[in-house]
């Protein structure tokens, strides 16, 4: 057990580590020319890739990015888990649908949603800058969802006051 948990922790590690930024190219596909998949929410159609078998890893990007930031993490994690990176809505390849205010609370509301439509249970989560808001969000919500909770840069404005 805790050497599957050491395992996954670099992994993740190295995925934080490794760049997710906004800036960098990231390619059209995901490593592997992993299908494009998507699942209708309550008022938004939201596209995934998913890749591997075993424990979920669910993977929320960063404000201007989309799913193919985690391009690079999906084929190493595909090895021991079933990884899924998604696009939040408004984000690349999903469509500007008529849609409620944004906020990191509609996030964590549709990841929510997700990991229950993709029937996944209990996740590892990694989330990314703005991503990392709305899995913390997500996380506190749900913690009988989430086996972990690994974040990149998340802002925390929220809980510097409390």
């Amino acid at each position: 057990m805790f050497t599957r948990l050491f395992r996954f922790s670099l992994i993740c590690a190295a995925a934080a580590l490794g760049g997710t930024s906004a800036l960098s190219a990231a390619p059209s596909k995901p490593a592997g020319s992993t299908p494009l998949q998507a699942v209708r929410l309550r008022d938004v159609t939201l596209h995934y890739a998913a890749v591997g078998r075993g424990e979920p890893v669910v993977m929320v990007h960063g404000g201007l990015e989309d799913y193919r930031a985690w391009s690079a993490q999906l084929a190493p994690l595909a090895s021991h888990y079933r990884a899924v990176a998604y696009s939040r809505r408004y984000n690349f390849p999903n469509r500007n649908e008529t849609q409620p205010s944004y906020s990191a609370q509609v996030d964590a509301d549709d990841l929510a949603m997700l990991i229950g439509k993709l029937h996944l249970g209990r996740v590892h989560l990694v989330g990314h800058s703005y991503g990392g808001l709305a899995a913390l969000l997500f996380a506190t919500e749900h913690p009988e969802l989430v086996r972990s909770l690994t974040l990149s840069e998340p802002p925390v404005f929220p809980w510097v006051e409390q």
